[in-house]
């Protein structure tokens, strides 16, 4: 008999086939017999067909819960995805042929992608969240009646500068329309993932999310797929063909025309995508086709030029919301409570037991009047406050206390006196010798295409990470989890260290601002350095039979755990930093260094 589990579906059992739990109180106990038992891999559809007589076959999907079959009669069986084992049991044997084949994977995995979903979105600390309980209340409540009023633009963009908390806005509202069964899809753009910043997902993710509210749409999609494998392709080059088959055809065709809003889909963050001309683009097709889909959408970002060009290229109405403009009294009143319910868990521990009359309420106010119209500013704040641990009292006076410097942009001021204060005293106690090997750290960190944990933060950069990064953890988020990335909490904080007018000397004598140029081959020479040390040829050490005659098995997961992560970096981007420094004779001397590299790795 066959026994095997599934996370598919449960469906009816075939009529020589019989279904239940780990065992069966009829099952002859007298008898042995072998049986296998399938753990199929998710989103595989086992099917077990088995011949009990040269004219008659049977297919079996098995469910969730154990599948049995008596196999004693059978000819031949062909089992469909899974992995078997055997189990000692009853003597029924089936001694005939098996043959275990693949199943095919559900069609719309290929538009699924990791860590962009308001779920699973990318975060550089901890799980992302919402807004505080009680803050921002009146702005997603003018949000939701956007979303429920059919008479409104389909479009809504939500534009801000930096810190203002658009994210977190974002992900509030997908919990609200999520539980109200209104949200179709939604699409966290992140500089810090590599997925995440790719603009040519946003497509794809929104079909695969509009797919699982209703099986028609479905099913034109799978069509859609079969028609042009080709669509799923992140590559794929004409995304106005790609949005029109993935997502206005199976809605034009699946829901009535009477209904005026079906779904709304929320794409946080466009200008954090590597692409922006591809985002242009795609905004401008946004706009072209959506107006008479019962669709809207979503869309928060920077005012950058090109994403401001392309909104208002269109003619069609469009409603547009500058959150730094929101009145300063309600923003005042959110970061009030956002900041009085943070320090409230700073003293809770009772780090100090004569905290009972802290903050003082002049503190408070100062606290909160430099934060301005930036949620950014009290987050950074309030984690350089907690990190102090008892000196918690002394650093929260020291920031009420300080005075605005002069000399940077005006709106960006007050977080950059922040961030020069940070980097003020993550430098005081240190000589020179040991502020340059924590900048170029720092320099890494902001630049890698893709970030990298600890362990091989370390490895790559030839520094210990965990030490030159301690008195950085208000701005840089360093995890417990050895396997989590580091990375800036806000992309506030690279704008400001590679800017030399906000991270000037005035702001920051002893920590110049970042060159992009010089961080880019910095990085180039150390991907070079490490695949001329450790690239060999069979790095996996994988046995020589199968090199040739499996090499469908090559990259499995046991033998890719043989290359470092800091080498599967260098390997990936090399190019990337390379492209980015713009001194073409230095660029050149790098190429002649790749060739003349040693040919033993091809073997």
């Amino acid at each position: 008999m066959f026994r095997g589990r599934s996370p598919s579906p449960q469906r009816p059992p075939t009529k020589k086939s019989r279904r239940d739990g780990a065992g069966s109180s009829s099952r002859p106990p007298a008898q042995e017999s072998t049986a296998y038992t399938s753990e199929p891999s998710s989103h595989l559809v086992p099917t077990v067909f088995t011949n009990k007589a040269p004219s008659e076959s049977h297919n079996v999907h098995p469910s969730t819960s154990a599948l049995h079959m008596d196999l004693s009669n059978a000819q031949s069986v062909n089992v469909f995805g899974g992995n078997f084992t055997d189990v000692q049991g009853n003597s029924n044997i089936y001694n005939g042929p098996v043959s275990i084949l693949h199943a095919e994977r559900d069609p719309l995995d290929r538009l699924r992608h990791e860590m962009i979903s308001y779920k699973t979105r990318h975060s550089s600390y901890g799980d992302p969240s919402g807004c505080m309980p009680g803050t921002r209340v009146r702005l997603l409540a003018d949000f939701i009646s956007w979303a429920r009023d059919d008479s409104t633009p389909r479009v809504f963009w939500l534009t801000g500068m930096a810190g203002t908390g658009k994210s977190t806005i974002s992900h509030s509202l997908c919990e609200i329309l999520d539980a109200r069964k209104m949200l179709g899809a939604s699409f966290f753009c992140s500089r810090g993932s590599e997925t995440a910043r790719n603009a040519r997902l946003i497509v794809p993710t929104i079909a695969h999310g509009l797919a699982s509210t209703s099986s028609a749409i479905r099913s034109d999609i799978i069509k859609a797929i079969g028609d042009d494998p080709r669509l799923a392709e992140p590559t794929y080059i004409n995304v106005e063909d790609q949005f029109d088959k993935l997502i206005r055809r199976p809605i034009q065709t699946s829901i009535s025309r009477n209904l005026k809003t079906y779904k709304i889909v929320v794409i946080d963050a466009v200008d954090e995508c590597s692409d922006l001309q591809f985002v242009s683009t795609l905004i401008r097709l946004i706009l072209k086709l959506s107006f008479d889909l019962p669709l809207k959408l979503f869309i928060a970002s920077r005012n950058e030029e090109l994403i401001h060009n392309a909104f208002y290229s269109s003619q069609d109405p469009l409603t547009a919301f500058q959150l730094h403009e929101v009145g300063k009294h309600v923003v005042a009143d959110d970061i009030r409570l956002f900041i009085e319910k943070s320090l409230r868990d700073i003293k809770s521990p009772g780090l100090d037991r004569t905290v009972d009359a802290w903050p003082a309420p002049f503190e408070l106010c100062r606290l909160i009047e430099h934060s301005g119209q930036l949620f950014i500013y009290p987050a950074t704040a309030l984690r350089y406050i907690r990190d102090g641990g008892k000196l918690f009292k002394a650093r929260l006076s020291d920031m009420a206390n300080r005075e605005p410097k002069s000399g940077s942009k005006q709106q960006t001021s007050m977080i950059d006196d922040l961030y020069g204060h940070i980097l003020r005293q993550a430098c005081a106690p240190k000589e020179e010798s040991e502020i340059l090997p924590m900048r170029r750290l720092i320099s890494i960190i902001i630049f890698l295409r893709n970030p990298l944990p600890i362990y091989a933060l370390t490895e790559f950069a030839q520094i210990d990470a965990e030490v030159h990064l301690s008195a950085l953890t208000a701005v840089i988020h360093v995890p417990t989890q050895p396997e989590a990335a580091v990375a800036p909490f806000h992309a506030s904080f690279p704008d400001f260290v590679t800017d030399p007018s906000r991270c000037s000397p005035e702001r920051c004598p002893s920590f110049a601002a970042l060159i992009p140029a010089e961080c880019h081959i910095i990085l180039t020479l150390r991907c070079m350095q490490l695949m001329n040390s450790s690239l060999k040829y069979n790095i996996c050490g994988i046995p020589r039979d199968m090199t040739v005659s499996r090499q469908d098995r090559v990259n499995l997961p046991e033998y890719m755990t043989k290359i470092s992560e800091e080498l599967k970096y260098a390997c990936v981007y090399w190019a990337s930093h390379l492209v980015n420094y713009r001194n073409w004779v230095l660029t050149s001397y790098l190429c002649s260094v790749i060739f003349s590299l040693p040919t033993s790795c091809t073997g």
